[in-house]
C-alpha cells in the first residue's frame, strides 16, 4: 500500500493525527495530485488546523478552480480563523460552481450578513431555502438579515421557522416583538428563553429592559438581581454577549456594567480582526478640515431631530462635512439631513469594511460616531480605524471602553471634572451645552384641544417609560399630595400604563390627578408642551431631545442632579440657561421646588418668563451654537495631534 492509500485508510478510520503524517509524506512524493492535497487539507481541517488547511485548499483551487468542494471547505476554514472577507469570496465561488447546493448558499448568505452585505445575504439565504425549505440554520440567518433591515414581522416569521429545530430562537422572536412594540409578547419570549437557558446574561438584561418599558419596577429589580449573580459566574457561554444600551440607565453595579462592556467590545474587536484595516490609506490633504459623521439615526429619531440644521451650520470656509448613514430614510427629516452634507453616503447595504474604506478614501480628519452602542450601531466600522481621530458623541452618553475612540464628547456639566468616571475613555468637553438643537416647532397653548383642565397647574413628563423609576414615581405622588390643585400629564406607552398606575396607587397617588397621554405629531407635541406649566424630568436618564423640545415650546424643565452623565442632561441645559433655581441637589429639594411652583402662580409665571427669555438670550436653539462648539474641539484635537 502506498503512502496516499495508507493516509486515506487512517483518515477513514478516524486516526487523524497519523493520517496527516502519511498525507504529508504522500504530498512530497505527489505534489501535483490535486485530490491528495484536498484530502490532506480536509484532515487538517478536522484536526482544527484551519490555517494550514486553508493554504492547501487555496493551492487546490489554483490548480483546479472548478472544485466546488474545495471552495466550500476553504470558506469554512477562513471563517473559522476570522478571515471573513476572503471566506465570503470563497463561498461565492462555491455557490457559483454548485448553484443547486443549499449548503453553499447557506455559507455564502451567513457570511454576507456577517460582513454587512445584508441584502445580498437575504437573497442567498432565500435561494438556500428554495432548495431546502426545512433548513433551520438558513431560516436563522434569514431572520438576522431581515432584522438588520428592521423588517421585524418578517424576521420573527423566519426565526419561528428556525425554532422548529432550535427552541432558543425564541430569544430572537422576542427581540423582534420588542422592536415592533409588542412588549407583552417580548416579555413572554424572554421569560421562556430564561427558562430554556438559565444563567444567560443576554436574555436577563433584555427581560429587565422590557420590565422597565412596562413600568414593572419590582420585576425589573428582581431580574437585575439575577443578572448580577450571573455576571459573577466564571464560566459563561461564548455567545452570551448582551447588548450594551440598557446598562446606561438600569440600576446595575459598576462591576456588572464593566463586565458587559468588556465582553461586547471584545467581540467587536474579534470580528474586526478578520477584516481589513482601513487606516492611513491616503495622506491627509491640506486645506479645509474634513469632518465625518457616522450614524444610524439620520431619520425621525431623537438624535435626528437634534441634528436638524446642525450640519448646515458648520463653517464651510474651514470645514468640509461628510455624512455616512447606516440606515436609509425617506422621511422629511432624513431627506433634509442628507442635503446638509457636502458629501453623503448611504451605507445601510454596505459591509463594515467597505464603509471604513469610504471613510478612508474621503480622507476624513475627525470622524464622529453618533450612534455608540444603540440600535443600528456598527462599531466594527470604527474598529477598523478609518480615520486618524474618532470621537463618540450624542448616541450613547456613557463610557464605552472602546479602544477605537479617541474620546467621548460631553460638556463640563454633563460630566464635570470632579464627577466619577470609571471608564478608560477620554472625556472631551465641548463649550456650552453638549446637545445640538434641531429646528423644533415653537408650540402654542391650546389646553382644550388636548383635554387639559383650565385654571389649574399642570406639570408634565414626556420621557419614555424606561427612564422612570420608583423613586421618581414616589416623588411625583408626594408632590401631588402637597399641591392639591396640581394635575400631572404623563406620556406613557399604553402597555406601560398598568404597571405605572399600580405603583402610583401603592404609593398613595390619586388616580384622578393623572392624565396619561399618547404619542402625537411633532407639532401637536409642541402645542401640548406649551399648554403645560412645568416639565418634571426623570432621575436616572434625563431628557435630551425632549428637554430641548420643551425649551422650544417655552416649557421649563425641573431637574435633579444625577450620579451619571445621563442623569445630568437637563441639569446641564439649565446651567447653560442660567436657570439654577430649576436644578435640585436632592429628591426632597425636587419635591419642594415643584410644590412651591405648583402652589404659587406668580412664582411659576416668573420662572416661565425667565426660562423663555434665557432660551433666546443664550442662543440655545441656534444650530450654529453647537456647530461652533464642535469645531473648536476639532481644532484643538488636530492641534494636539490626537489619534
Amino acid at each position: 500500500m502506498d503512502d496516499a492509500a495508507c493516509a486515506r485508510q487512517l483518515h477513514l478510520g478516524g486516526r487523524l493525527v497519523e493520517a496527516v503524517e502519511w498525507y504529508a509524506r504522500a504530498a512530497l512524493q505527489q505534489p501535483d495530485d490535486v485530490q491528495l492535497k484536498h484530502d490532506y487539507a480536509v484532515a487538517l481541517m478536522q484536526l482544527g488546523r484551519e490555517s494550514d488547511a486553508a493554504v492547501l485548499f487555496e493551492s487546490v483551487l489554483s490548480d483546479s478552480p472548478a472544485r466546488a468542494d474545495s471552495a466550500m471547505a476553504l470558506a469554512l476554514c477562513l471563517r473559522a480563523i476570522g478571515d471573513l472577507l476572503p471566506a465570503r469570496e470563497a463561498a461565492a465561488q462555491a455557490a457559483n460552481l454548485a448553484p443547486d447546493d443549499p449548503h453553499a448558499w447557506l455559507v455564502l448568505g451567513s457570511l454576507q450578513v456577517g460582513t454587512g452585505a445584508v441584502r445580498d445575504g437575504e437573497q442567498s439565504l432565500r435561494r438556500c431555502l428554495q432548495l431546502a425549505p426545512a433548513f433551520a440554520e438558513a431560516s436563522h440567518y434569514l431572520g438576522e438579515a431581515l432584522q438588520l433591515q428592521e423588517r421585524w414581522v418578517e424576521a420573527a416569521h423566519a426565526y419561528r421557522n428556525a425554532m422548529r429545530a432550535q427552541p432558543t430562537e425564541v430569544m430572537n422572536v422576542a427581540i423582534c416583538a420588542e422592536r415592533a412594540g409588542d412588549l407583552v409578547a417580548a416579555r413572554a419570549g424572554y421569560i421562556q428563553m430564561c427558562q430554556l437557558r438559565p444563567g444567560r446574561s443576554d436574555s436577563l438584561l433584555r427581560l429587565a429592559q422590557v420590565c422597565s418599558l412596562l413600568c414593572e419596577f419590582e420585576q425589573e429589580a428582581q431580574v437585575l438581581g439575577l443578572l448580577e449573580a450571573t455576571l459573577r459566574l466564571e464560566e459563561r457561554e461564548p455567545d452570551d454577549v448582551p447588548e450594551v444600551f440598557p446598562i446606561s440607565y438600569l440600576q446595575l453595579s459598576q462591576s456588572a456594567r464593566m463586565a458587559i462592556l468588556d465582553r461586547y467590545v471584545a467581540r467587536v474587536q474579534q470580528q474586526a480582526n478578520g477584516l481589513a484595516d482601513s487606516s492611513d490609506v491616503h495622506a491627509r490633504p491640506a486645506g479645509r478640515i474634513r469632518i465625518g459623521y457616522l450614524s444610524a439615526d439620520f431619520c425621525e429619531h431623537a438624535v435626528g431631530t437634534l441634528l436638524d440644521g446642525f450640519f448646515a451650520a458648520h463653517d464651510r470656509a474651514a470645514f468640509l462635512v461628510f455624512g455616512y448613514s447606516l440606515r436609509a430614510s425617506r422621511s422629511r427629516l432624513g431627506v433634509s439631513l442628507r442635503g446638509e452634507f457636502d458629501v453623503h453616503h448611504e451605507c445601510g447595504d454596505i459591509a463594515d469594511d467597505a464603509v471604513a474604506r469610504l471613510v478612508a478614501d474621503d480622507r476624513i480628519d475627525v470622524l464622529f460616531d453618533l450612534t455608540g452602542f444603540t440600535a443600528g450601531s456598527r462599531p466594527g466600522i470604527l474598529a477598523r480605524r478609518p480615520a486618524p481621530v474618532q470621537i463618540g458623541w450624542l448616541g450613547f452618553i456613557h463610557g464605552q471602553q472602546a479602544p477605537w475612540l479617541d474620546g467621548i464628547l460631553m460638556d463640563e456639566h454633563v460630566q464635570p471634572e470632579h464627577a466619577d468616571w470609571a471608564y478608560d475613555d477620554r472625556v472631551l468637553r465641548m463649550p456650552g451645552f453638549m446637545l445640538p438643537s434641531g429646528r423644533a416647532p415653537k408650540g402654542q397653548p391650546r389646553r382644550s384641544d388636548f383635554g387639559i383642565p383650565e385654571g389649574v397647574p399642570v406639570f408634565a413628563s414626556f420621557n419614555n417609560a424606561y427612564k422612570l423609576d420608583v423613586e421618581l414615581v414616589a416623588a411625583w405622588a408626594e408632590i401631588t399630595s402637597r399641591a392639591t390643585d396640581l394635575h400631572l400629564l404623563i406620556y406613557l406607552n399604553p402597555a406601560a400604563r398598568a404597571g405605572f398606575v399600580r405603583k402610583w396607587s401603592e404609593l398613595g397617588g390619586d388616580p384622578r390627578r393623572l392624565m396619561l397621554v399618547d404619542e402625537v405629531s411633532w407639532q401637536d407635541q409642541a402645542d401640548r408642551a406649551a399648554s403645560c406649566d412645568l416639565m418634571l424630568d426623570a432621575f436616572r436618564y434625563q431628557a435630551g431631545a425632549t428637554a430641548l423640545g420643551c425649551a422650544s415650546a417655552g416649557l421649563p424643565v425641573l431637574s435633579r442632579m444625577g450620579a451619571t452623565a445621563l442623569g445630568r442632561l437637563s441639569v446641564s441645559m439649565n446651567r447653560f440657561l442660567g436657570m439654577e433655581d430649576l436644578i435640585c441637589d436632592t429628591t426632597e429639594e425636587y419635591i419642594q421646588t415643584a410644590v412651591r411652583l405648583a402652589n404659587c402662580t406668580d412664582a411659576l409665571e416668573l420662572v416661565r418668563r425667565e426660562f423663555r427669555a434665557n432660551v433666546v438670550r443664550t442662543g440655545l436653539l441656534a444650530p450654529r451654537r453647537a456647530a461652533a462648539a464642535v469645531e473648536s474641539v476639532v481644532k484643538t484635537l488636530l492641534g494636539e495631534g490626537a489619534g
